[in-house]
This record gives structure tokens, sequence and C-alpha cells, in this order.
């Protein structure tokens, strides 16, 4: 009788084994933490051994409704850029990025709230504010890099959103829907700094 997968659990047998080669120790010797967030269909976890932990993604085609051919896609455009952002700007992408041979296991240095990295806008007004100015100057950075048409369309790194909103019928539902229109609005207001259209 075969074995269904569990789909509780964080990582595969199969993306444990990546992990233990990329730090050099043994399956048995690896501490493995969920994470929270993310909007794909991935296995998520930080997989600790020593004192190195890396955060881990993977696609596991036997949970999925289909062959994951989204999500391999993703993994592989997710590695691609990191890589091609360490050579322009290391500043702002993980310094270290693997993806298995198979492309279903993507690796990279963890950057946790414990050693001080945010990963949403504080509480703290004043801290939020610097959190704010820092990632939209970020993102201005970014935004001055001219890629190659060529690698745009490899990687269809064109403009996309994830979510009901991203099907093809998503900007009939902006349209239709005013609910929908004030949420956005409200959403992105959040993310503005206070003195902006003050």
């Amino acid at each position: 009788m075969e074995t269904l997968p569990n789909h509780n659990k964080l990582l595969t047998y199969r993306a444990l084994q990546c992990v233990a080669a990329e730090l050099g120790v043994d399956e048995s010797d690896l501490q493995i933490a969920s994470v929270s967030g993310g909007f794909s269909r991935n296995r998520r976890a930080l997989v600790s051994a020593g004192d190195r932990t890396i955060f881990v993604k993977e696609v596991d085609v036997d949970v999925l409704p289909d062959d994951g051919e989204r999500e391999l896609g993703w993994l592989k455009k997710d590695y691609e850029v990191i890589r091609l952002l360490q050579k322009l700007h290391p500043q702002y992408v993980a310094d270290q990025i693997t993806l298995s041979d198979d492309g279903h296991v993507l690796m990279t240095t963890s950057y946790t709230s414990a050693d001080g990295w945010l990963w949403r806008p504080p509480a703290e007004k004043s801290v939020a504010e610097r959190y704010i100015s820092t990632v939209i100057a970020a993102v201005r950075e970014l935004e001055k890099i001219k890629l190659p048409q060529e690698l745009i369309e490899e990687l269809q790194l064109q403009p996309f959103v994830a979510g009901e909103l991203g099907l093809d019928d998503g900007i009939d539902q902006i349209i239709a829907d005013a609910d929908i229109r004030r949420r956005l609005i409200d959403n992105y207001q959040k993310l503005l700094p206070n003195s902006v259209g003050d």
C-alpha cells in the first residue's frame, strides 16, 4: 500500500537531504522551525544546524493539485533574480542562495527577527517610518535596473499579481466592486508614511 505524503510536515525528506548537504551535516543534526507568511503553495521552514540557519522553500508536487509547474517556475525565478541582484545590489538580497539540482528546493541565508531583521513595519511610529523609508529607497534603487528583454521573457518577469485579482477577470472585479477598490486603497495607504498626503 502506497503511503500518501504528510501534508502537515514542514519539509520532505528529499528537502532535508538537500539542506543537510548544503550545511555539511547529517539529517539527524537538523532542527526545523516553521515560518509564517508567504503566499505560494510551497513548503517553508527555517532549518538550523550548529550556528547556521537557512531559509528553505520547497515545491512538493505530491501535495499540489497540479504538477507544481507555476511554483517550480517561481523558485527558478527567485534563484535567478537573486543571483543577478547579488552582482548588482548585493545589499538588498540574500548573500547565499542555492537551488537543488531538480529545482524543487531553494535555500537562502536566513534573516530572522531574533537577529534584528524586520519583516513587517514595527508598531513604534518612528521605527516604522525609518523601516518604510528604507524599503522605499531600496525599491527605488532596484527600479533603476534595466534588464535585457530576453532575460525578462526567459524568467517571465512581467508584472504579476498573485491571488484572486491576479486572475484573468481580476481587473473586472476591481472595476465592478467598490468594496474591493476601497480595500485595495486602504491597504496601500497603510504602507505610506503619514507625511504623504498631509
